[in-house]
């Protein structure tokens, strides 16, 4: 059974957030692949802006905050409760204040790509994506029960001048 609204508002505040900055959770998947590798780079910093635009996921102010959690990593424990708030946020009835859809879930998992694949890999050798990019993309995916059946180079236009 999913969360109640009163309960996500809950949810929402342990990560510091408000109702209104529910769309906000959408981010996190894209910043803990741009932090799966220790650190994050200015193209993945670039492009998870760009995407968190482009979805409209931010409210007035929040850009303020994803570039703190661009700087300042969040922790495991904030990734992992904000993945399970997001999942939440997909079980509710689409007529509700805090709903998000399945075509927003994809999105965001697609677009994990794009900001591994911006990294351009260890030192822009063997492959674009490393290989801690791609088991944090491969977590997030199976977390929100998202078959990849999208890739980054189907949307990449979207987001990327």
């Amino acid at each position: 059974m999913p969360l109640t609204q009163a309960q996500l508002v809950e949810e929402l505040a342990q990560l510091g957030l408000k109702p209104e900055q529910h769309r906000l959770v959408a981010a996190l998947p894209l910043l803990h692949v741009a932090w799966s590798d220790g650190s994050v780079q200015a193209s993945e910093a670039k492009l998870v802006l760009q995407i968190a635009h482009q979805l409209q996921l931010l409210g007035e102010g929040d850009e303020e905050i994803v570039k703190k959690w661009l700087v300042d990593e969040p922790s495991p424990f904030f990734f992992h409760r904000g993945r399970k708030i997001l999942g939440e946020l997909f079980l509710q009835d689409p007529s509700e204040p805090m709903a998000v859809d399945a075509e927003l879930l994809r999105d965001v998992v697609a677009c994990c790509e794009g900001v591994a694949d911006s990294a351009g890999g260890v030192f822009g050798l063997f492959g674009r994506i490393a290989n801690e990019e791609r088991e944090a993309i491969e977590k997030i995916a199976g977390a929100l029960r998202v078959e990849q059946a999208l890739s980054w180079s189907a949307i990449r236009h979207r987001f990327v001048d």
